[in-house]
């Protein structure tokens, strides 16, 4: 199916993802703000909140999530259902998202190279692949080029090296120039929000920090179809925080 939504914006992203979900409960929403993404979980807020048109809003410490909707004693959120719960879907992994174009269909999940971005569906001509993975205390989502993360919050403080695109991947000088520029222009916020959520999910639905991808999603499609939807959000970030936008460097 062809999305008519634009995941651009914090409804479009909604109601994408809800049709995505079906009849499942609007457990879940990432919104994007002027201090980046936050994950809400039946109206609890797990990350950074702005007060802007589109966006959800909410007096809550953003800093001190309330878990008073886990049910413990059937293990999911109030209101969901075991196999969708927080901890089901967005607990940290590592995944590798497919890119299925502006399609959002059922695809295998190691599927490469092609972006779903601000409505624009380009094919990359670099190898790259977005990727949810947790490293040690630090989840994270975000852009990998052959393996390297891109958009690593550790990148600019000296606790990754840092390469040269054109002499590790054979890189002209523009597409080079873009892969450095993520890590200087993508707004650390936005990994920040996403990994606080992420923490916050993984301490109140009881996550072990060993604990995988296989086997905690009840349907595989769905699990692949809410993470294209990140897909397509994180890349449409990077299209709007960047000088040069993925479009261009094809």
């Amino acid at each position: 199916m062809k999305s008519t939504h634009d995941i651009t914006t914090y409804r479009g992203w909604l109601a994408l993802a809800s049709e995505l979900l079906g009849d499942k409960p609007d457990w879940t929403a990432l919104s994007q703000g002027d201090l980046g993404f936050v994950v809400i979980i039946n109206g609890h807020v797990c990350g950074l909140a702005t007060e802007d048109e589109g966006h959800i809003y909410s007096e809550r410490d953003c800093y001190d999530f309330d878990a008073s909707a886990w049910d413990s004693e059937r293990g999911c959120w109030d209101g969901s259902t075991p196999e969708v719960t927080a901890s089901s879907v967005l607990a940290p992994r590592f995944v590798n998202l497919a890119h299925t174009g502006a399609t959002l269909a059922a695809q295998p999940i190691l599927q490469k190279s092609q972006v779903v971005g601000d409505g624009r569906v380009t094919r990359l001509t670099l190898p790259s692949q977005l990727s949810w993975f947790t490293a040690e205390e630090h989840p994270a989502i975000g852009l990998t080029i052959e393996d390297y993360f891109v958009t690593d919050p550790y990148y600019d403080v000296g606790m990754r090296d840092k390469v040269d695109p054109q002499e590790c991947w054979g890189l002209n000088e523009e597409q080079a120039k873009f892969i450095v520029g993520l890590n200087e222009e993508l707004p650390l916020a936005v990994l920040d929000a996403i990994n606080a959520g992420c923490q916050r999910l993984q301490k109140f639905a009881g996550v072990s920090k060993s604990v995988y991808a296989d086997g905690h999603f009840a349907n595989s499609d769905q699990f692949n179809k809410l993470m294209e939807v990140f897909a397509s959000y994180i890349v449409g970030e990077i299209n709007s925080h960047t000088s040069t936008s993925i479009s261009e460097i094809v």
